[in-house]
């Protein structure tokens, strides 16, 4: 893979994972019926969580599952919320960003390469 080709790669994972992350704990919050706060954690915070979690990534063959272990694990330990949230939360970030990579680079390639 093109080293251009893996930097924009990550760089629209981290925006995604980080959007769908947000979104993922909004309705974690919806559906445990707390009322929609800041107060899981802020918006920088996630980034961070993301940035680690798209690091993860660039391991040839078992970068993909790690990176769920990974956004799993440091969203436990940066937020104090029960593991269906956490798996809610997860869910939406991870396979929305999964399904939107795959559309997006899937059309960029046919169209540029």
């Amino acid at each position: 893979m093109d080293l251009w080709y893996s930097f924009w790669f990550l760089l629209v994972d981290l925006t995604l994972t980080s959007g769908f992350l947000w979104l993922g704990m909004r309705l974690s919050a919806v559906v445990a019926g707390v009322g929609v706060s800041h107060r899981y954690c802020s918006a920088g915070a996630l980034i961070q969580v993301a940035a680690i979690s798209t690091l993860f990534n660039l391991i040839p063959y078992l970068g993909w599952g790690l990176s769920w272990v990974a956004l799993m694990f440091l969203l436990w330990r940066r937020l104090s919320v029960s593991f269906p949230e956490l798996l809610v939360m997860v869910m939406v970030a991870k396979m929305s960003t999964f399904i939107l990579i795959q559309l997006l680079f899937s059309e960029l390639t046919t169209v540029f390469f």
